[in-house]
């Protein structure tokens, strides 16, 4: 962690602080590279950055991976490369409605040993808890040689309902290590600013298709929230006024019309893989269920755009396969629009099956490492 060493609130230890965290944007952003081109990049003085990626080093944050080469023949010795700690790992988790998925994931948004727990129907309360605080305990122990230093959990709903909080809570005193907790979708938009295919977009909307349906937004390179919404309730736009009733109390919200469980429902599939194989086959009722969810999804969202315009729109989500209807779709409702010149295009998110573990470690690294 930043700072671990040094503990105090000056001026000093704060710009050092940020100074360390700019270089660790550098090298995220950048790659590889040396403390001279470190040195150049960010105006810093060559004693400062030798200072800052020795400390830096010690913390186990970052690594030397060998000698730069030149073409220019010089005396003394070469440049050292740094890069990343590729071992820096963080423990994410991501709490679905139904399951936990739980993973490591590392400062370049690798994620490893990912897997899928399901929940049991009947359980709530402490029960679930306990359950939960267990099966994380196994899986630490089954991956013994992996050693996390912080823990992420990302969840559906408020963050401060007193169910989440105990969970953090029961996880810092198990596990001696600093916990932090995030909306989901939130926490994927933060993703996908560090480690994703589209993170040099200023503008982007990410969309995540699940049980139900989350948001996320990035503006002027930055992801924004408040404290209302945090901006992750693009689920609850209407879609239908006086349709479907909704939890929240409205009607017609537009995650009452595209889901993950009305998708399996439609399609009287027991797996989001069983619906793959069926588009696969060019199943008619497949083609045409998803196509629908990409025209009721892309009305939403071209009216989204029309507020507030963004480059990118990520939809992520087990729906959200290569040649799925639901891009295709929700891209050429998007397009229909003509109050800008300016184009949006949707894409499927960066990351598969490990976007959770992934989100989950990304609130870890923005709360101690990154400045994004």
């Amino acid at each position: 962690m930043i700072g671990k060493i040094l503990n105090n609130n000056s001026v000093q230890f704060k710009m050092k602080q940020s100074n360390k965290s700019l270089i660790l944007n550098l090298l995220l952003t950048n790659g590889q590279t040396t403390r001279k081109k470190l040195a150049a990049l960010t105006n810093l003085t060559a004693a400062t950055i030798t200072n800052l990626t020795n400390e830096l080093i010690n913390e186990q944050l970052i690594v030397e991976v060998g000698t730069a080469e030149s073409k220019v023949v010089r005396k003394g010795p070469k440049s050292i490369i740094l890069d990343l700690n590729p071992t820096h790992w963080t423990l994410g988790i991501h709490i679905r409605m139904d399951r936990m998925e739980i993973g490591f994931a590392n400062l370049k948004g690798k994620a490893v040993k990912v897997e899928n727990i399901p929940f049991s129907a009947n359980m709530a309360g402490n029960q679930l808890l306990d359950f939960k605080i267990n099966k994380i305990m196994e899986y630490i122990q089954k991956n013994a040689e992996i050693t996390a230093v912080s823990i992420g959990v990302v969840t559906y709903g408020l963050m401060k309902d007193d169910r989440r909080l105990a969970l953090v809570k029961q996880l810092e005193r198990q596990f001696h290590l600093p916990v932090y907790m995030d909306h989901h979708v939130r926490a994927m938009t933060i993703a996908e600013r560090m480690f994703g295919s589209y993170k040099d977009s200023k503008h982007f909307l990410v969309v995540y298709i699940g049980q139900g349906i989350g948001s996320g937004l990035t503006i002027n390179g930055q992801v924004y929230s408040n404290e209302a919404s945090l901006g992750n309730q693009l689920g609850h736009m209407v879609y239908m006024p006086n349709g479907k009733p909704c939890k929240c109390g409205q009607r017609g919200c537009i995650e009452q019309y595209v889901s993950e469980k009305l998708a399996l429902e439609e399609l009287n599939c027991s797996s989001i893989a069983a619906i793959i194989e069926k588009l696969k086959n060019n199943d008619e009722d497949c083609i045409h269920v998803l196509t629908k969810y990409g025209q009721y999804l892309g009305t939403v969202i071209s009216s989204f755009i029309h507020m507030i315009y963004v480059e990118k729109v990520i939809l992520g989500g087990q729906l959200i396969f290569d040649n799925s209807p639901i891009l295709t779709e929700t891209q050429k409702y998007v397009d229909q629009s003509k109050l800008t010149n300016r184009q949006t295009s949707v894409v499927r998110s960066s990351f598969r099956d490990d976007a959770g573990v992934i989100a989950a470690a990304s609130i870890a690294f923005k709360k101690n490492i990154y400045t994004f």
